[in-house]
């Protein structure tokens, strides 16, 4: 068993989309929420947790285009 420590606006991401929020608008749910900015950071540090789920085999994604 793994565990990974998350931020809480990555949990927040991750909550949203677990009851199927769109990607995006989940990110925006989550910044507001908790008061963030959207900008660089974020959208680098959301697309690097989701690959390292993907990795993990934690989530499933479809083939890029």
């Amino acid at each position: 068993m793994r565990f990974l420590e998350l931020t809480p606006l990555a949990a927040g991401i991750l909550d949203r989309l677990l009851r199927g929020e769109p990607l995006g608008q989940a990110v925006t749910g989550a910044c507001a929420e908790a008061g963030i900015p959207i900008d660089p950071s974020v959208t680098g540090s959301t697309a690097a947790l989701l690959g390292d789920l993907l990795e993990r085999g934690a989530i499933l994604g479809g083939e890029a285009c």
